[in-house]
């Protein structure tokens, strides 16, 4: 039996897409957490060995229903009582590290508008 990807299959607004994957699949739960995400490139470590994929994070999600095929996530963040970030002190940036200009390799996805057929992974 192959696997099949967890994919995009529906966007019913700008907030709410439905994914291939429902109860029966057992991979997601009422507020799982998922991504939409763009393969990217392979990370190649100093030896030549193959770490893995950086991969392009298009938009965070919560799974608010599941269906026995289907689930839908919306685009939603948590409100003030909710907010993790705050709560803990989140992070912020100490300004810019110094770094060899030279050696920059930004990487950058393809595209980032959501659409049918992107990948989905849970966080």
């Amino acid at each position: 039996m192959s696997h099949k990807p967890m994919q995009v299959i529906k966007i019913l607004d700008k907030f709410t897409v439905i994914i291939n994957s429902g109860s029966n699949q057992g991979k997601l739960y009422e507020e799982s957490n998922i991504a939409i995400y763009e393969p990217g490139p392979a990370i190649i470590d100093l030896d030549g060995n193959c770490l893995g994929n950086y991969d392009f994070t298009k938009a965070k999600l919560v799974i608010t229903e599941v269906y026995p095929e289907f689930s839908i996530a919306k685009h939603l963040k948590a409100g003030p009582v909710f907010d993790l970030q705050k709560t803990l002190g989140g992070y912020s940036s100490n300004g810019p590290l110094a770094v060899d200009d030279k050696e920059v390799t930004p990487l950058h996805p393809s595209n980032t508008e959501i659409k049918i057929g992107d990948l989905v992974k849970r966080i």
